[in-house]
């Protein structure tokens, strides 16, 4: 559905893709992990690409993946905040340290029937071959990443969404958890949740800062 939402919002909208299908996300997954592939060097270098094909504001790029591809998108953020502005997950969690100063603005979108990635997280999952971080605990770390202070949890039919405050000066970061909710990317038409929409509301609302601004926290 990002499709659409580009065409909507005029976006520059890429694809990349990974070492046979995986991304080296930290300590998850598959063959671009185990032969430690630098996939952040890889999509830093695929927003210049992008750059060279059609003018983009370098302050609004945005990362969002599904699976591994959150995962992935949350370690970009985490490592390279000077070329990301907020990083969507969708059915992902944060497999890498997220350490640094520099904020990070964040969604992560879960669902509690989710076996694949699960919400409580796993010492091993065997289909991923790794252990898999609790959704609340990589929430967690990325509020003290970005020292958010406090939480405001308010639910809908669907889904409750928990909206971090105190956070950095123009960083944000949401956890949307949707109890009904498996291993895929949410539709309005299959589960009455726009996962597109509530991924593109969420990031087209953050910009990077300047890194003048960033040198005096």
């Amino acid at each position: 559905g990002l499709d659409k939402v580009a065409d909507e919002e005029d976006v520059a909208l890429a694809y990349p893709a990974g070492l046979d299908g995986s991304w080296n996300a930290g300590t998850c997954c598959g063959g671009s992990r185990t032969q430690h592939i630098d996939d952040v060097g890889f999509l830093v270098h695929v927003v210049d690409v992008v750059a060279q094909v059609r003018p983009i504001d370098r302050n609004r790029v945005y990362i969002a993946g599904f699976s591994n591809g959150g995962m992935m998108a949350l370690k970009a953020a985490c490592e390279r905040p000077d070329v990301f502005a907020a990083a969507a997950s969708v059915g992902g969690t944060l497999q890498s340290a997220c350490l640094g100063r520099r904020p990070v603005s964040a969604l992560l979108l879960n669902g509690k029937l989710d076996a694949t990635v699960p919400y409580a997280g796993t010492a091993h999952s065997q289909y991923l071959n790794a252990a898999l971080t609790p959704v609340p605990v990589a929430i967690r770390r990325l509020a003290r990443r970005s020292g958010c202070v406090a939480v405001r949890t308010k639910s809908s039919f669907r889904h409750l969404t928990s909206t971090y405050r105190g956070c950095a000066p123009g960083t944000a970061l949401t956890l949307v958890t949707a109890p009904r909710l498996g291993h895929h990317w949410p539709t309005a038409a299959k589960d009455r949740i726009d996962g597109e929409r509530i991924v593109w509301t969420f990031l087209s609302a953050q910009r990077r800062r300047p890194t003048r601004w960033l040198t005096q926290l």
